[in-house]
This record gives structure tokens, sequence and C-alpha cells, in this order.
């Protein structure tokens, strides 16, 4: 937070390590576009300022949670992405130097880590044409490291970005960490999953999905009394149309793949 030992082992250490990995990698056309960091410590930031030094016209941004939107709005407020800090801006952030602030939803981050971390969510990925190679590393991914991953995107496209562009970030932590906080987002969200794959092949599927603000209790009395389940989505609230896209997703996935 104020230490300059921090600061400088990132800028020095880190920092040359995105310069040398970019370096054995890039093909041709290839730019090292820039650089986005969640600020914990903001020891990381310190990276992006020697990916600067190193590659000038270089971007650098960094992330927050929306939910604790500091460096933003100004605001504070929890938020569940472990490992990054709020509230606060760090002595060592080179503020000046920062060209872009990325705020992350904190649920993107915990729906990734299931997506990542459950044979469902893994399937999925399969199915979509994710490499095994790919797959097989994706526990290196935790929470915060999740959250860079989410950064690194928006940032993309937020500058409309090509192939040949490419964003740096790291992944500050493991899913070998968050092993229970898998279980307790089952627990909390459940599994939509084991509900869809319940239903047998050719059978009539009726959806009904309701206002943005919830069925009332009673609503959801009635519907039970009818022989209807509800299922959950998580704790996001989705638009009406955004809702019923997200469950006939999963029925053509699961159906297509039977």
């Amino acid at each position: 937070f104020e230490e300059m030992g921090n600061y400088m082992w990132h800028y020095n250490v880190t920092g040359n390590a995105i310069a040398e990995a970019f370096d054995a990698m890039k093909q041709d056309g290839d730019r090292l576009f820039g650089a986005i960091f969640t600020s914990g410590s903001a020891g990381t930031m310190a990276a992006g300022d020697r990916i600067k030094d190193l590659y000038p016209g270089a971007k650098l941004g960094v992330g927050e949670a929306l939910q604790c939107p500091t460096l933003l709005d100004n605001g504070f407020g929890a938020h569940r992405i472990e490992g990054i800090g709020d509230k606060h801006v760090p002595w060592i952030h080179n503020v000046k130097n920062t060209d872009l602030v990325v705020d992350i939803d904190d649920e993107d981050s915990q729906k990734v880590l299931r997506l990542f971390n459950e044979p469902e969510g893994r399937a999925y990925l399969k199915s979509a044409g994710v490499p095994e190679e790919t797959l097989d590393n994706l526990s290196l991914f935790g929470i915060s490291g999740i959250a860079n991953m989410l950064c690194a995107i928006k940032m993309a496209k937020y500058y409309e970005l090509t192939e040949h562009d490419v964003v740096a970030t790291v992944m500050t932590d493991s899913a070998s960490m968050y092993a229970s906080r898998v279980r307790e987002l089952q627990e909390e969200d459940g599994s939509t999953t084991s509900l869809i794959d319940g239903i047998e092949e050719g059978t009539a599927v009726s959806i009904f999905i309701g206002p943005e603000g919830g069925f009332e209790p009673g609503e959801v009395e009635l519907a039970e009394a009818a022989g209807i389940l509800p299922i959950s989505l998580g704790k996001r609230i989705l638009r009406t149309e955004t809702a019923a896209l997200v469950v006939l997703s999963w029925l053509i996935y699961r159906f297509e793949t039977c």
C-alpha cells in the first residue's frame, strides 16, 4: 500500500516478465496495446508503469469492484472480489499515469468462478470449442485473477481492439483457494442445470418469466401449487427478455449435446 519496495519489485520483475512473455509469443503485426490490473496494494500497477516506459503509447488501466467504485466515483461499499482493495487509493499507485478505470460487478467474478470449476461449466466450454489445454489450466484463475481477466476484456471492448492488440494482466491467485466459496455459491444460487438435466428429450417445456421486480409471494405459491418448478438464474436482476434467452440457451445446450 505504501511500501516502495512493493512498487519497485513489480516494476522491475513483473513488468519485465510481461514484456519478455509478449516478445516471446507475439506474432507478425501484434502490438502490446497496454495492461490492466485490479488494485489491491497497487503493486502490480507498477508493472503497468514499466510497460508504459517500454512501449510508448501503451495504455494502463486499473480495475475495482462496481460495488465499491472508489476511483470511478469516489464511492465505497462491500464487495466479494477477494484479494483486491476497497475504499482507498494506495500511496504507491501512480494515478496520474493511469489512463482508464474499469469497474467489475462482483457477481460476474463469482459466476465465472463456477463456470471454470464446475463439471457443467467445463462441459459447456468444451462444447464451445475451448481447447483441452486451456480447460486444464482454468484452475489457475482465482476470484481476483478472474476480475483481472474481465477487466482486460472490457478494456479491449472499450478501445475496439483487434486480434493483433494484446492486453496484459496477471493471475494473482488460483481456484484452489476458493473451493469453499464454490460450494457456498452452489448452496446460495442452486443448480439450474440439475433441473434442466432432468427433462426428458421430447418433453414439452413451458417457461414463465416474471417481471424484473420478481413474482409476488402469492404468485409463486399459486405456480408451485400448479406444479411449476422455480429455478434461479442467480442474484443478478435480468431484464425480462434477457432472462428468457438465458433459459432457452440452457435448454438448447442441453438437448443439442444429448
